[in-house]
Order: C-alpha cells, then sequence, then structure tokens
C-alpha cells in the first residue's frame, strides 16, 4: 500500500479535528465553510446557488453576513490554560540536558512554553504527538530538539496488539509533512512528503522487552508516483553514534498517551457554540425580514412607487395602499431558544475553572465542587506532562544521561487564581478579633496566591522601611510580637512559624 494510507480511526475522527479547528479558530473560519456549518434555506436553494448572480447565492450571502459566531471554543480553552498555569510546572532535567529548558524546539520555544503549546492542543483536538528529532550536523554540545505533530499530521501508526502479558508498543508512525518550498525566487510548490518512522522490521510488531532497533525514512512524492517508500532505504536514529531501542515519538490524547485517538473534550461545547450561530442567522434573518415591509396597492395606475418622506402614491377612486410583512408569531421563541444556547455554551466555557463561592456555600462544599468540575482539567494536565516527560527521558537515554532525574509535574491547583484585598481585609480582622492564625501563616497565604514573592523575613525588613507609612507597628496593635517574630534557627521555609 501506498505511503499515505491513512489509519482506519484516521477517517473517523478527523472531522472532529476539523470540527474543533474551526470553532477554536473562530468566525472568519467558521464562515469560509459556508454551507458545511449554516446551510442555505430551500428559498435560496430555489432561488438558485451556482453563481454570484444568482438571486439564491446573493440572499444567502447576506444570511451569511448577518450571522454571528461566538467564540466559546476559543474561551473555554483560555479559561483552562488560564488555570493550568496559574503556577508553573514542576520541571527537572539532568545537567547535561538543561540547556533544553531555555530553548526546546526550533522554534526556539522554552519547556513551559512547550507545555503549554502541548495543552492547547490536548483541549482543542484532544491529540497531538511528540517527535524528538535532532540535527543533521549537530555541534559538539547540541542536543536533539522537540517537534509537535497535530492529529491531523498522524495519518498512521501501529502498537501491536494488546493483551495482558504484552503492553503496547509503538512499532509504525506516518507522520504527514507535506508543506510549501520556494522553488525558485519567486514561485512557491506544493511538496508532499511523508516521514515514516519504524521499530525493527517493518512487517512486524515488536513486543516490548525484544531488542530492535529505531529506523526512520523521509519519503517525498512526485505527483506521479504513487508509493515511494523503500524498505531498504530505512536509516537508523543515530546521536553521536549511539541509537535508540524505540522510537522516539509519543502520542498525546486529552487523558492518556495512548496511540488510539479520543473525542475531544471540548466537542459537545463546539456543538453548542455552532447551534446557537444557526440559531443568530434565523433570528437575525427574522428580524431583518420584519423591517422589510412589503407595499401593496390597489387601483394604483403606476408600476413603482417610493415611499418616505416626500414621496406620494396616486391611487384611482376607491383604491388603497398597505404594507405586508412576515408575522412576528415565533420572534420570541427562537430569542429565548438562542439565549438558552448561549447561556449554555457560556456555562460549559466557564465550569472547566469556576472557583466563585456561592452564597452560604461552606469551604468544603466549594472544593468538592471544584474537585468535580475540574476532573477531566486534571487528566488533560497529567497526560501532557507525563508525554512530555517520557519524550525527554527517550532524549537522556540517547545521550547517555540519567532518564530518572527527568521529572515534569504539572500544577494542579486551579482553585487559587489570587488574593483580593478584600480577603485580606477579612484575615487580618479576623486576627484582630482573636482568630488563632499567625501573620507568617497570613504571608504565606498572600505568597500562594501571588500577592507577595518575598519570604517572610524579607517581607519584615521591606516593612521596616517604610513604618511612618503604615502608621503601626509589624504585628499590629491586636498581635502578640512573640508569637509573629521569627525564632533562633527558623527559616523561610517554616510555614507556620508555630
Amino acid at each position: 500500500m501506498a505511503v499515505d494510507t491513512k489509519h482506519p480511526l484516521w477517517g473517523k475522527f478527523a472531522p472532529y479535528w476539523k470540527k474543533m479547528r474551526d470553532t477554536y479558530a473562530g468566525s472568519d473560519r467558521v464562515k469560509e465553510e459556508r454551507q458545511e456549518y449554516l446551510p442555505a434555506t430551500q428559498g435560496m436553494i430555489e432561488d438558485g446557488m451556482n453563481a454570484s448572480t444568482d438571486k439564491g447565492y446573493q440572499r444567502y450571502e447576506a444570511y451569511l453576513k448577518r450571522a454571528v459566531f461566538h467564540d466559546f471554543v476559543k474561551d473555554a480553552v483560555k479559561i483552562a490554560i488560564g488555570a493550568m498555569f496559574c503556577k508553573p510546572p514542576k520541571i527537572d532535567l539532568p545537567p547535561e540536558m538543561e540547556s533544553l529548558r531555555e530553548r526546546a524546539t526550533p522554534n526556539g520555544e522554552t519547556l513551559e512554553m512547550l507545555l503549554r503549546r502541548i495543552n492547547v492542543e490536548q483541549l482543542v483536538t484532544g491529540r497531538l504527538g511528540l517527535f524528538a528529532d535532532f540535527p543533521s550536523r549537530p555541534t559538539a554540545n547540541q542536543l536533539p530538539y522537540l517537534v509537535v505533530y497535530a492529529a491531523e499530521s498522524i495519518i498512521n501508526w501501529d502498537d501491536g496488539d494488546f493483551d495482558e502479558s504484552n503492553l503496547p508498543r509503538l512499532n509504525l508512525v506516518v507522520l504527514c509533512e507535506t508543506e510549501f518550498e520556494r522553488k525558485e525566487t519567486f514561485e512557491w510548490e506544493q511538496v508532499e512528503k511523508y516521514r515514516v518512522l519504524v521499530l525493527g522490521n517493518v512487517d512486524t510488531n515488536e513486543p516490548p522487552g525484544v531488542p530492535a532497533q529505531a529506523l526512520f525514512q523521509v519519503v517525498e512524492k512526485d505527483s506521479g508516483s504513487t508509493d515511494a517508500f523503500n524498505a531498504e532505504a530505512l536509516k537508523p536514529f543515530l546521536y553521536k553514534g549511539r541509537g535508540l531501542s524505540d522510537l522516539p515519538f509519543v502520542i498525546v490524547n486529552a487523558a492518556d498517551v495512548v496511540a488510539d485517538p479520543d473525542y475531544p473534550a471540548l466537542s459537545g461545547l463546539a456543538d453548542i457554540a455552532l447551534a446557537a450561530y444557526r440559531g443568530e442567522a434565523d433570528y437575525r434573518q427574522n428580524l431583518f425580514m420584519q423591517a422589510q415591509d412589503t407595499l401593496v396597492t390597489v387601483g394604483s395606475s403606476e408600476e413603482d412607487h417610493r415611499i418616505g418622506a416626500g414621496a406620494s402614491i396616486n391611487l384611482k377612486h376607491g383604491g388603497e395602499a398597505y404594507f405586508i410583512g412576515v408575522s412576528a408569531d415565533g420572534l420570541g421563541e427562537m430569542a429565548k431558544a438562542l439565549a438558552a444556547d448561549k447561556t449554555e455554551a457560556a456555562h460549559r466555557a466557564g465550569q472547566l475553572i469556576d472557583n466563585r463561592a456561592r452564597p452560604f456555600e461552606s469551604g468544603e462544599a466549594l472544593k468538592v465542587r471544584q474537585s468535580g468540575q475540574s476532573a477531566t482539567l486534571t487528566e488533560i494536565a497529567k497526560a501532557g506532562a507525563f508525554g512530555l516527560q517520557t519524550i525527554l527521558r527517550t532524549i537522556a537515554v540517547w545521550i547517555g544521561a540519567d532518564p530518572s532525574k527527568v521529572v515534569v509535574e504539572p500544577n494542579l491547583d486551579f482553585s487559587l487564581t489570587g488574593m483580593m484585598t478584600q480577603e485580606l481585609v477579612e484575615l487580618m480582622t479576623a486576627k484582630a478579633q482573636g482568630a488563632p492564625i499567625s501573620l507568617r501563616t497570613i504571608h504565606t497565604l498572600m505568597v500562594e496566591r501571588g500577592l507577595s514573592r518575598l519570604s517572610f523575613e524579607q517581607e519584615l525588613t521591606e516593612i521596616e522601611k517604610d513604618p511612618e507609612f503604615l502608621g503601626t507597628d509589624v504585628a499590629g496593635d491586636n498581635a502578640d510580637p512573640e508569637d509573629d517574630a521569627p525564632s533562633a534557627g527558623e527559616t523561610s521555609n517554616d510555614v507556620t512559624g508555630q
């Protein structure tokens, strides 16, 4: 078969990936797809939709322009990413790999920026690939770098048959790298290319534990070629003479790192956004028609009439003139349905992380609600971090470093979105009224909420520089100085000071 053969599951999930890409891109992309997301009415079709001069085509253009698409999907992704990175992830590397921390990709992305991009792809399509590539002529200290492949580019894969004694192992991956290349001074040409990754024999699935060599080949297809792949031309992955016994490729889904894809987490939100888009189109079309009443004359001697200020209508004796228009019946129901769609979409966009306390809601109830809402986001964060950790450990093995020293831990605390001044006032008031809480503990909360970056001792030193501004001592009028002052041997790592 040809190298561009696609996995059966690729065809099943490609429509979901396209829908998610389009709704995440926004209004212009959605409207470019025209009837894919906004079908023409039967009347438009009957009036002709083939040419720009057809009446139906012109009516559809107006129908399309009046429609409004709301960025519910993009807003949901922004909310989720903001929550996931409200605190930085923990990334540990062996000394030999430290240079990757600040430059991990050909685009110069840091590892934290790369993890953010991984999480965005997980939220949008629910799938991506991480590939450890290497320069063709690496310098003395140059390391392999990381490349992100979109879900659509991973066209074929094989991880063998799964059973209880045989864990999956990637044996084949085919990546589409088709791109435009400048062939002449000002001319560009699309070049169809595929990168084939093979473990051992291309026709055999090597199970875990069986020695095998990771191989690759970049296949460039001519316009008339049906299959340019040649197993004899496969090359081993070599970095300074050292090869690999596993493919330097990791597939990351929304909640796992298995080879087969899963449905995007925000697919339901995209469906609601598109339903609201079609509802907007119908509602605004009806509003437009409401303002376009038709003049009817009885007994008029003229074929055309001007209406408005300064115009006149001449009628025969006994004639009459009046307007007829589209009935407004149903507009109210349309508005209600549209409002319901918007409410549901906004709810789904925001419910990934919603840490606002409800009136009379206990702290434990809030904690339970947040835990349930952030479950999907937690899975995404863990899967993304594990995928990045796995490919970084592959690089460590490749260059002869200790893979156990590679650790990627995502931020899983999505509830702390910053301390508001009112919260601080309430804490200080509670302390003044006798609540058993020390200034050191309050300061620890301030650091966790991003209100301060100083240690408790550093904060005390800074406060001493401007006592006239505070108008009081450090501990406050009702505080016990012995309770809050740092004792001998106490460090900033003592979060309670007790």
